[in-house]
């Protein structure tokens, strides 16, 4: 996703408005394609834009697009990543702390008992590596190890098929008495494979997701999940960009703290019953 700021006129045709300082404002998709992502960026650029903020497109792999960034970089030309960034390129960044919120939702359900706990995880962007990063760190720092055969990693192109990895991830997971999702989508649609199969939440297998959106209290069992401040992040990376483009100095990234928020999919763990009806 791009989101483009210019003086009067933009470009792109979904346009949308806003008041602040003369600028419109402009949002663009590169649809998860690093192909797409330098077309709409050498785009913009010729169309003389003041500003960018973007979502990195598959931040986890290398990007054919590095060398544009760098060169805009070494111009000073305004710019701004949220949620995630690229690994080799030093641009401003606003996003969730992702390791935090991965330890957290480890450490939650380390605190219910469980030792046994998967994950399912992006494997694309870089936010699955850094909350893959905190549940290994919640274990390390509890004198644990980490079972890496419990993460089922997929990509962006696997969530329109999930329900052809139902089988893969029972195999994958079903011998886990608690599952960490990397977002309430994944485990909206974790929940429904595991109540068709009958595997009860929480009583059988506890599930912890990542994002807190609207979808997580509407879940067949609404979901304990860590919130992201996404309104937060969009409000902050709007104001480093308007710095960098007014000549100001910016932080190179600004990480929001994860917050959980306990709902019904986690309960504590029983050895002889898998878990407890009790739900914290």
């Amino acid at each position: 996703w791009f989101l483009v700021l210019k003086k009067q006129k933009l470009f792109v045709t979904e346009s949308c408005t806003g008041p602040a300082e003369g600028f419109s404002v402009q949002l663009a998709s590169s649809g998860n394609s690093s192909k797409l992502e330098g077309e709409l960026l050498q785009k913009m650029l010729d169309k003389q834009v003041d500003g960018i903020i973007l979502e990195p497109t598959r931040s986890a792999f290398p990007n054919p697009n590095v060398n544009t960034y760098r060169s805009l970089l070494d111009k000073k030309f305004p710019l701004v990543t949220i949620h995630s960034s690229y690994r080799d390129i030093d641009i401003p960044t606003v996003a969730l702390n992702d390791k935090k919120a991965g330890a957290m939702a480890c450490n939650h359900l380390l605190d219910l008992g469980h030792t046994e706990i998967g994950a399912i995880l992006k494997a694309d962007d870089l936010q699955g590596h850094k909350r893959y990063e905190g549940i290994l760190e919640a274990h390390e720092n509890r004198k644990l190890i980490f079972n890496d055969k419990n993460v089922y990693w997929y990509t962006t192109e696997d969530i329109s098929n999930f329900s052809n990895m139902e089988d893969a991830l029972i195999q994958r997971l079903s011998h886990c008495s608690a599952v960490i999702c990397y977002n309430d989508q994944i485990a909206i649609e974790y929940e429904r494979i595991l109540l068709e199969k009958d595997i009860s939440i929480p009583e059988e297998q506890s599930i912890v997701s990542i994002d807190n959106s609207k979808l997580a209290p509407l879940a067949p069992v609404p979901l304990t999940s860590i919130e992201s401040p996404i309104q937060m992040i969009g409000i902050e990376a709007g104001k480093k960009l308007l710095d960098q483009i007014h000549g100001q100095q910016v932080a190179k990234s600004t990480l929001f703290e994860p917050k959980l928020v306990k709902r019904m999919s986690s309960t504590v763990f029983v050895p002889d019953k898998r878990q407890s009806s009790e739900v914290f």
